[in-house]
């Protein structure tokens, strides 16, 4: 079980980082900002990115990490259901 909450504390971070590389890229914001999109409308800067769009982003363009996270989370449920 500690291994599952670490893998999922160092993909949840990792992916954050990579998908703040939105911030760089606004002509991506309008297709991978789903969740500021709701709060905001139409995004202008990006400070109205809210920080599960970097989840989003890093998901669409480098899915390593968020899958180990995904994986991992399930797998802590799994293990707390039983």
């Amino acid at each position: 079980m500690g291994i599952a909450i670490t893998s999922l504390l160092f993909s949840t971070f990792a992916s954050w980082y990579e998908g703040s590389a939105i911030l760089d890229n606004p002509w991506e914001w309008e297709y991978s900002t789903p969740f500021s999109q709701l709060l905001y409308g139409e995004i202008q800067n990006a400070n109205q990115i809210s920080q599960l769009d970097h989840f989003v982003y890093a998901a669409k363009f480098q899915p390593t990490f968020p899958l180990i996270m995904v994986i991992s989370g399930l797998y802590l449920i799994l293990l707390n259901a039983v």
